[in-house]
């Protein structure tokens, strides 16, 4: 089942590149098709061992195996978050809050916990995913943004040395004060 929803979000994955304009995009995609089914077992095998453990330490008596198939069934959602994944922010929000709305699920009808507690320990857990996932992406723009600027250096073959020189400075005169924005704001 795993590796039947990792294929589906890889082939979502390779659709959606090759609306990209670039052929690194492209093959990007193609790869996603052959390597997506692949970390989605080894994913699926990892997450059922943590979700085991998160288990055991709310009182279920279940074995892995039974962790391993809620994680399994969580994961026929795949294709739908690939899909999410394209809204900025709020895909990352939805898709988090989905799979712990299942795992509560799970925990309540499979595992025969309190709605209440699971609803507490999968709840503070998709909140501390959300807020590190809304960070990494946040972190991810700020940097697509900087290097942008680092595509004017394309044609430097063609430039002179002191045109070369000077661009390059600029660029890392950019860098700094960039960074130093950066470093301000996260000290506020």
């Amino acid at each position: 089942m795993c590796r039947r929803d990792g294929a589906a979000m890889g082939l979502v994955t390779a659709v959606w590149s090759l609306f990209g304009s670039t052929t690194g995009m492209l093959a990007a995609g193609l790869g996603a098709i052959i390597v997506m089914p692949i970390f989605a077992v080894i994913g699926a095998f990892i997450g059922a061992a943590i979700l085991f453990v998160i288990w055991r330490l709310m009182g279920s008596g279940e074995d892995y195996e039974t962790a391993f198939r809620c994680q399994a069934s969580v994961a026929a959602i795949y294709p739908v978050t690939a899909l999410l994944a394209i809204v900025p922010y709020l895909g990352t929000i939805i898709t988090i809050a989905w799979g712990a709305f299942l795992l509560v699920e799970a925990s309540v009808s499979v595992h025969g916990r309190e709605r209440k507690t699971a609803q507490i320990v999968f709840g503070v857990l998709a909140v501390l995913m959300i807020l590190s996932n809304i960070a990494s992406e946040r972190a991810a723009r700020q940097m697509e943004r900087r290097f942008q600027d680092v595509g004017q250096f394309e044609n430097m073959e063609d430039m002179s040395p002191e045109e070369a020189g000077r661009k390059m400075g600029e660029f890392f005169k950019g860098l700094e004060e960039s960074s130093n924005r950066s470093a301000d704001g996260d000290a506020d």
